[in-house]
C-alpha cells in the first residue's frame, strides 16, 4: 500500500501558470486599456472556475493583498486556518492544503491543492499585478 501511495504522489505535477496582459479598446472612455492575465495550466482539474475566481481577485488588488499576507501569517504562526474567494469558490487553507468549495454547487468540494502551490501562486499573482499596476 505505501509503495502505491509513494508511486501515486509521485506522479502528481506541481501547478504550473504564467502571467502575461491583453489589451483592449474601450469604447466608452476611447482609450486603450490593459489587464494583467493569469494561466493555469490544466486549471480545470482544480475547478471549472478556479482560474476564473484567481483572475478576478486582480480587480481588487489590496484584497488580493491581503490573501498574500494572510496565507504569509499563516506559515509564520499559530493561526489554524483561512478562508479567501471573489464569485463562485471559496477556498479554505490550512497549512497543509488548502481546498478549494464551489459554493453555487452548495459548497462542493472541487479540489484539494498542497498549501504550498496556492501559497506561491497567489504571492506569485498578487506581485505581478502590483508590478503591472505600478507600469500601467
Amino acid at each position: 500500500m505505501a509503495l502505491w501511495v509513494h508511486s501515486f504522489l509521485k506522479n502528481i505535477k506541481p501547478m504550473k501558470y504564467h502571467f502575461t496582459s491583453n489589451e483592449h479598446f474601450d469604447t466608452r472612455s476611447k482609450t486603450l486599456k490593459k489587464n494583467p492575465l493569469i494561466n493555469i495550466e490544466d486549471s480545470i482539474k482544480y475547478g471549472w472556475f478556479f482560474q476564473d475566481e484567481i483572475q478576478n481577485l486582480s480587480l481588487n488588488i489590496n484584497y488580493l493583498k491581503e490573501i498574500s499576507e494572510s496565507l504569509e501569517e499563516l506559515i509564520k504562526t499559530e493561526k489554524k486556518s483561512i478562508e479567501f474567494g471573489y464569485e463562485a469558490y471559496l477556498i479554505e487553507c490550512n497549512n497543509f492544503e488548502a481546498k478549494v468549495f464551489d459554493i453555487t454547487e452548495g459548497k462542493k468540494l472541487e479540489a484539494s491543492i498542497p498549501f504550498k502551490e496556492i501559497y506561491e501562486l497567489i504571492k506569485d499573482w498578487c506581485n505581478y499585478c502590483h508590478s503591472f499596476n505600478k507600469i500601467s
